[in-house]
């Protein structure tokens, strides 16, 4: 025997005993707990250490049952497992352990909101315990990031991403020397991290800027692979990570941009990942690494290779694989892309008859489209018509169905898109679906207000389910325990309810029915904005029945390249199309920088209204505005038409959404007080000309001492005057009046603050934004009498700001400053303002009337410039704070009239007495 056959021998021998060594010991561990187990089953009650050893038991069954197969029924194992874990360190860490394994497990099984759900209760509990395991909280903050870019939310998936990589660089030696003990395999989290990081770049990355990133992780992770310790196991994210970075090259940018330099570099990296999976026996999907290819010789305009490659993919390929729509879209490319036009749309509608998931075959005008649960179909959809419309621009017939597809897009993306991940590109999609329609309808090929009307109801509460998430995960309120109970009770009654109804259990349903009610109801009492958030729903039909007369809606949707602008009255709906540019955009931007350096441009005024302003009907006295991006920081009122100010001719007020117009929350404050917040600033020596810089205001004090003349009033204003002391006073205010300075973050605007002191560094001294979140008021009206208050960041097309959380707080109407107002004529807007709210104005017209009288006494001076006057709107419910006649006044007139009728009934009788007499 030779030298080398020795060492062979003896590495096979030791392999074997290795072998040997690790299987013994897991048939004795196995063993172990089966009589571990008959010992706890003969128990008739479980401590807190047996519960444990049972949780365990469940673990290790659930490991066994997951290395034969991944199936759903493993996870029943883990629910069982969850139910044993007790209420304790131990218990609560294992508890995060099988929320863990049943996240990767859902995930695996494509359940992608179940496994969201997982991962978070996983990591709260980790977060809530001592010493929790650092690998199985980067695993958590991978998962999520993982999620996160599958639902396009970059923002979110790079923060969790950087929260991995922080806990392993904290944690690097524990995690990399307990890989087994924590995932039960030999893949690695650094590798499993750097994977991950590749896939969230190849899902949102858009710029060339990206490319950079995405290939210092490639190489990276090749750095890795080429290492001696790279486990075959791991083997799956190299191979997968050289197909994403591949199709990302390809796909990152639409076909007329692609370069063929990205084309060359993108077919690179897919045919060394085609090798390794099908000659190197490395693990992965060759049919997706086969079906990016076919993208990449399709964009290099390659056709017959691209045709030949979806041939052979399409070999083998059972009815109900989930690939197919895809496949049979991207034929349809090719074939459009060859001039063959009637295979291309006989592919076309293949593709879309697999995305409908219903029974029956889809008809052929798609009216019997049911939409699938997936995500990807929406954009796959949305691709076709993209397709359909540079192919076939002017085939009338193409492009009447490509306006149903558009349809087919809208339900599928309802169908499929989760509330807690509503996002940029989401909202994107949601545009694009708007954008295809009034496209269309412009082009003549489609007309109908009626699906017009549908496409605004459904934009309308997709934007407000954004806001239900940022309430609804808000630092401030995920703390409040009476929220979460609520929450709890909530899913507790539903199901109990289901179960009745499955039993056909009268009684008790009649009985759950009487509990919902009572809960309904401590829930109104409790947090009245949770009905405006968790129950919103709208109808564009039913607002216009709101609607007087003389009322007109002006609802504005960003778009590409265009705006599309729509009225709304209580008997008509238009909506149309204007150009909306980066040089609309900058003239915009202009305008709005002119009025706050104290100049007013008329030409830019000018060319602004011929773009916003439609032709209004002459009975219209009231406008009502719901802008989308920048356009929330543009006063409309100084916008003009037929050269004269808005504000002269209509009362003008705002919306954040067509929901919340006049929207009547049920809570109603006892007091009929305001309540009027004005800090000292003592501090400070220094008088402020403007609200925004913690100085003495010298005319809000003025302006609270008027304005408590006027109405019943507290005014709080001594030294010490605090956050607390708002917190605990503000619930019970008819009109809650602050007249402060605003700090405002648009970078974070969760950290803007209203200023109690000029304290600026004792974050406890000012009222943040989002604490607003976690507050239940009862006012009417709000009047944030400072600085910007009606800024904010602009995302999704959504402004965040104070309007926006006054409302979530509870308070249905708000009167907000767009700029740095000035203090002296903000005094004297507000003291007018008030005084035209007691005589009964709503308060869109006690504004404007303010507005146009500050103007009028100031005609010959600089201050009639609008910047001192038009800095104030209003958002929300427009209604009257108190009727036309003071309160004295009518019960005078009601004592009158009670008076009169006595003595006319007097004189009755008596006449009556007379004649009777008589008779």
């Amino acid at each position: 025997m030779n030298y080398k056959t020795k060492i062979l021998s003896y590495f096979f021998l030791v392999c074997f005993l290795s072998y040997f060594k690790v299987i013994s010991a897991q048939k004795r561990k196995v063993k172990d707990i089966n009589v571990q187990l008959k010992e706890l089953q003969s128990k008739k009650t479980l401590n807190a250490k047996d519960s444990l050893k049972y949780a365990h038991f469940y673990l290790y069954q659930f490991i066994d049952l997951h290395k034969k197969k991944i199936s759903h029924q493993n996870i029943s194992s883990l629910d069982k497992g969850i139910s044993f874990c007790p209420k304790s360190q131990q218990g609560d860490s294992l508890k995060a352990v099988f929320y863990n394994k049943k996240a990767y497990l859902k995930n695996e099984l494509g359940y992608a909101m179940k496994s969201y759900k997982s991962i978070l209760n996983s990591l709260n509990l980790l977060e809530n315990i001592d010493n929790p395991n650092a690998g199985s909280i980067m695993g958590a903050y991978l998962l999520l990031s993982n999620q996160n870019a599958y639902f396009g939310n970059f923002e979110k998936a790079k923060q969790y991403m950087r929260l991995a990589e922080n806990i392993y660089n904290k944690n690097k030696n524990y995690i990399d020397s307990n890989t087994f003990l924590l995932n039960n395999n030999y893949h690695r989290l650094k590798v499993i991290a750097k994977y991950r990081k590749i896939y969230m770049l190849w899902k949102l990355s858009e710029n060339s800027k990206d490319s950079i990133s995405i290939i210092k992780a490639m190489e990276s992770l090749e750095s890795m692979h080429k290492q001696p310790d790279f486990h075959k196991e791991e083997r799956i994210y190299y191979s997968t990570a050289l197909n994403h970075i591949g199709d990302w090259f390809i796909s990152h940018t639409p076909d007329s941009l692609v370069s063929s330099k990205n084309i060359s570099t993108g077919l690179n990296y897919l045919f060394k990942a085609l090798y390794l999976t099908e000659e190197k026996n490395y693990p992965g999907l060759p049919w997706a690494i086969k079906y990016n290819i076919a993208k990449g010789f399709t964009k290099g305009n390659q056709l017959n290779k691209a045709d030949s490659t979806m041939s052979v993919l399409f070999r083998g390929i059972t009815k109900n694989d989930d690939r197919i729509p895809f496949f049979l879209a991207q034929k349809a490319l090719i074939k459009a892309k060859k001039k063959q036009k009637d295979s291309a749309l006989f592919y076309f509608d293949k593709s879309i008859q697999n995305i409908h998931s219903g029974k029956n075959s889809l008809a052929n005008n798609y009216k019997n489209f049911i939409p699938s649960k997936s995500y990807n179909h929406t954009r796959l959809l949305l691709r076709i018509n993209e397709e359909l419309t540079n192919y076939y621009p002017k085939d009338t017939v193409v492009q009447k169905k490509n306006v149903i597809i558009y349809y087919l897009a809208l339900k599928q993306f309802e169908n499929s898109y989760l509330d807690i991940h509503f996002n940029e590109q989401q909202n994107k999609q949601l545009r694009k679906i708007i954008y295809g329609v009034l496209k269309n309808k412009k082009t003549g090929y489609f007309n109908t207000n009626l699906n017009q009307k549908l496409i605004l109801n459904k934009f309308e509460i997709f934007r407000n389910k954004l806001e239900w998430k940022k309430f609804y995960q808000n630092r401030y309120t995920n703390t409040l325990p009476k929220l979460d109970s609520l929450k709890q009770r909530n899913i507790q009654l539903a199901s109990l309810y289901n179960k009745a109804k499955t039993s056909n259990n009268l009684f008790k349903r009649d009985s759950i029915q009487l509990l919902i009610a009572k809960h309904e109801s401590y829930k109104k009492k409790q947090f009245p904005q949770l009905e405006l958030l968790s129950d919103f729903n709208f109808s564009v039909k039913e607002l216009q029945k709101k609607l007087t007369k003389n009322d007109l809606i002006l609802k504005y949707i960003y778009l590409e390249n265009e705006m599309a602008i729509y009225q709304i009255s209580k008997s008509n709906f238009k909506v149309n199309l204007v150009p909306w540019t980066d040089t609309e955009e900058n003239i915009l931007v202009s305008f709005i920088s002119k009025i706050k350096k104290k100049k007013l441009k008329d030409k830019l005024g000018n060319e602004l209204s011929a773009i916003l302003i439609p032709n209004i009907n002459a009975n219209i006295t009231r406008l009502i505005i719901n802008p989308d991006g920048v356009l929330f920081n543009l006063p409309f009122e100084i916008l003009k038409v037929n050269d004269k100010f808005i504000t002269e001719l209509y009362s003008t007020y705002y919306t954040s959404n067509l929901g919340l117009i006049n929207y009547k929350l049920e809570n109603k404050s006892a007091s009929e007080n305001i309540h009027i917040y004005v800090p000292n600033y003592s501090n400070s020596k220094t008088k402020s000309k403007v609200r925004n810089k913690p100085n003495i205001l010298k005319g809000a004090s003025i302006e609270a001492k008027n304005i408590s003349k006027l109405f019943p009033s507290k005014l709080f204003n001594d030294d010490d005057l605090t956050k607390v002391e708002f917190i605990k006073t503000a619930s019970s205010a008819k009109i809650l009046h602050l007249a402060m300075h605003a700090d405002i973050n648009k970078t974070y605007p969760e950290l803007s603050r209203l200023l109690f002191s000029n304290n600026l560094d004792n974050e406890e001294d000012h009222l943040y934004l989002e604490e607003l979140y976690g507050l239940s008021l009862n006012a009417e009206l709000a009047i944030l009498s400072a600085c910007n208050t009606g800024n904010g960041k602009i995302k999704n097309g959504n402004l965040e700001s104070f309007q926006r959380a006054f409302t979530f707080a509870g308070v249905p109407a708000t009167v907000v400053s767009l700029w740095e107002v000035p203090d002296s004529s903000t005094e004297k807007i507000m003291v007018l303002f008030y005084k035209n709210l007691k005589k009964g104005q709503t308060k869109s017209e006690a504004l404007k009337n303010a507005k146009l009288s500050f103007r009028t006494k100031n005609a010959s001076n600089k201050l009639s410039a609008p910047y001192f006057w038009a800095g104030f709107v209003v958002y929300g419910n427009d209604n009257a704070i108190i009727s036309s006649f003071p309160i004295f006044t009518t019960i005078i007139l009601t004592t009158v009239l009670i008076i009169f009728i006595i003595i006319l009934i007097k004189i009755r009788k008596k006449h009556t007495t007379i004649i009777s007499k008589k008779l």
